[in-house]
This record gives structure tokens, sequence and C-alpha cells, in this order.
């Protein structure tokens, strides 16, 4: 049980309406019998040096947990120690769950502040049209842990119903942004999983009339304000209804490229990828290299975009390798890496080895992360028959182990 009271929204406006500094509360929630870390933050968020960080923006005040799972009046979150920034009106507008122990009142009082602008800003333009609601509300969920959570009680579920009396036939497409398959799951992230799953259990049963009427409703309906993960849900529902279809398999494999084209690094954009390798259909990445086709001669000049951010994550040195497994040989000339559409290095004269073609970069801090594409050029047989893997390492260098 909590220690003292945990306020329900009406309270929280009650208590603060009389703040006269008008200071956002940070109430931290935590785990002060069982948790060292939440132990730890209390400390700094009760120190002096968040007090002079903060200059009277924001007060803090705890809430301690004595038992080891979170009560549910710990507005959603179970991840302790956990921060609710409450503005002076009662709404939360920011979050940090499972904050660690280490946390300084300026790294605080800078995620913070950025919220508190943010909030700040978007207020001050208004909530007079449906468009200014949900324009709000999806600055704010970002801050807060997603769409389900910013309409809740104890955030701005305010917002949300003005949004709904301003709009109440979800012309502008908001409202489903914000509740997407809330009518089959309460409990998820608004991310499409609750298409996917009715969908699986339409295929379960064997109904594909079902499952497919189910999916043309879902089409139908505004799809303007959908984010690109809720839109890849709603492709990756038809790919979960017809996926065991041989005879759709061509369909399948193009609708998963469509989702890890719209962006690889969210929940279906992962899965479209691994879902392609399973199926026989690796894209060219590098994550799996080249297949047959995919470098086609005799001169060929082919883009490589999936897995290539990921492996240029950090500043360092770099070798870019090509290697040649089966097939006639492929050879390559160059590669230049893009951000976008910017040409951050043209990479010339490979050094080569055991038809191993191989590329020397050194990624400065800038671009870390940023490189989202390679655009490989070379000499490859006209049949296209070859395959090979593509390596791209971030030499780590070790200290010496000194003579004994």
């Amino acid at each position: 049980m909590l220690k003292g009271s945990f306020l329900s929204p009406a309270l929280a406006v009650l208590a603060l309406a009389g703040a006269a500094n008008a200071a956002s509360t940070v109430r931290l929630v935590y785990g002060g019998e069982w948790s060292e870390a939440g132990l730890a933050v209390k400390r700094t968020l009760s120190g002096a040096a968040f007090k002079s960080a903060a200059k009277g923006r924001y007060v803090a005040e705890f809430v301690e947990e004595t038992g080891g799972r979170p009560s549910e009046r710990n507005l959603g979150s179970w991840k302790l120690p956990c921060a609710f920034l409450i503005s002076e009106s009662g709404n939360c507008y920011c979050v940090l769950d499972n904050i660690p122990s280490d946390t300084t009142a300026e790294k605080f009082v800078a995620v913070f502040s950025k919220a508190d602008a943010v909030r700040v800003a978007a207020e001050k333009k208004g909530f007079a049209t449906a468009d200014d609601c949900g324009e709000f509300l999806s600055k704010m969920e970002r801050y807060v842990g997603g769409p389900r959570r910013i309409v809740s009680k104890g955030f701005y579920e305010n917002v949300f119903e003005k949004l709904k009396k301003l709009d109440p036939s979800d012309e502008t497409g908001w409202q489903r942004h914000f509740t997407l398959g809330l009518e089959f799951d309460k409990s998820t992230k608004a991310d499409g999983i609750e298409l996917v799953i009715k969908a699986n259990e339409f295929r379960e049963k064997g109904d594909f009339a079902g499952g497919q009427a189910f999916i043309d409703a879902e089409m139908k309906k505004p799809r303007g304000h959908l984010t690109k993960e809720q839109t890849q849900g709603i492709l990756m529902a038809k790919f979960a209804l017809y996926r065991e279809d041989a005879s759709k398999k061509e369909e399948m494999d193009n609708i998963l490229r469509k989702v890890a084209a719209y962006d690889e690094t969210t929940l279906w954009g992962t899965a479209a990828l691994g879902w392609l390798n399973m199926r026989g259909a690796p894209p060219l990445s590098a994550y799996w290299g080249w297949h047959d086709g995919d470098f086609r001669g005799p001169q060929f000049k082919t883009t490589v975009k999936y897995g290539v951010s990921h492996r240029f994550a950090h500043q360092g040195e770099y070798s870019i390798r090509f290697v040649n497994n089966g097939g006639s040989p492929v050879k390559v000339d160059s590669v230049t890496l893009y951000s976008g559409n910017e040409v951050v290095k043209a990479l010339k004269n490979p050094s080569v080895e055991g038809g191993v073609y191989s590329f020397e970069y050194t990624l400065p801090r800038a671009y870390r992360g940023r490189i989202t594409s390679m655009l490989v050029k070379g000499d490859a047989p006209a049949s296209g028959n070859s395959t090979g893997g593509i390596e791209i390492r971030r030499r780590v260098l070790r200290p010496r182990r000194e003579a004994k």
C-alpha cells in the first residue's frame, strides 16, 4: 500500500491550484524498503543540487511503495522508481520510468525543462479545434509513454474529451490515433498489435471472409494521423491473416517489404524483416548480405538500406567488407555512404584479399546512427547468380597486457 495519498487528478488540481509560484510537481514513486535505486533517486530529488538547478520551477514530493509490486494508482506505471511531472493544472506531462540510480540533478532538470517547454508552447496555441487538440496530445504523448497514456486519467483526458466533442465522428482521424485497437484490448500501446491478434484469430478459425471484412473495415477508417507503427500494424494484420496461404506468398512478401520500407527499426519493421528471412525472401541488407539477383551485372549500382544505420551506431573506425560466398564472384569498386539524401563519404580503391573487398572509414561523432544507406557499385555476372555477406565492423581497441 501507499504511504500517504497518491492524488487523483481532481485532488491534484485542488492541491496545486494554490501554489503561488505555479511550479510543476515532481512526484517520485519508489520502493523504499526494497529498492536501492529508489532511495538513491529520492536523495537526489530531495537534495540541494536539485533545488538549485530547479530554481523553484519543479518541487519534488515522494510516494513510497512498501511492497514489491506498485499500486494500480501509480498512473499506469509498474516500473519503479518512476517520476511523474505534473503541471499546476493537475495534468501529468512527463514520465520517467525505471530511473537509473546515478541520474544527476542536472539531468532531471534538463529532461523536465524540455518537456515543459513543449507543453507550454503547445498550450499557448489553445484547443479551439479538433486539430489543435490532436496536435497537442500527439506532441505530449512522447513524453509520457505513448498514445494510450496521454488520453487517460491523470494526464490529458480533459483535452481528449474536448477533441471528441469537437469531432464526434472522428473525421480528422485524431481519435483513432489514440485509440487504435482499443475495442479489442485496453491494455496495449495502440501500436496495431491488437489488430494483428484479431486477424490471427480469424486465420485460426479458418474464417478468411470474416478476416478480410475486418481488415477492409479498418482500411476504410481515417488513417491520416496514424503513426508509422500503427500503419505498419494494419498491414501486418493482413499478413497475419494470409501468411500460411501459399497462393498469396508473393503478395504477403510484398506486404512485408512495404512494412519494412516504412521503418525497419519499429516493432513491425523488425518483425517484417525477420519474416522475410524465414520465408526465404531476405531483402538486400547488412544483416543477411546479398542473394541471387541482388547484384546483377555486367555493371551494377545498388543501394543497401536495411541494417546500415544499426551497424554505424557509434563513432570510430570501421571496415566494410563484401565477402563472396557462392556463385560467380562480385567485384565491388566503390561504396558511397548516405545520411538521407546527403552524401557523407565516397569510398574507393578497396583492398582485395581472397575475393574479399574491404573499405576503411572513420565515422565522426556527428554521424553516429545517421548513416542510412550505402550505394554500392561494381561488376557482377549478368545472370545475377551470386551470394555473399556484407560485414560492417567497428574496431574496438583493447589495452595491451603487460608482460610479466
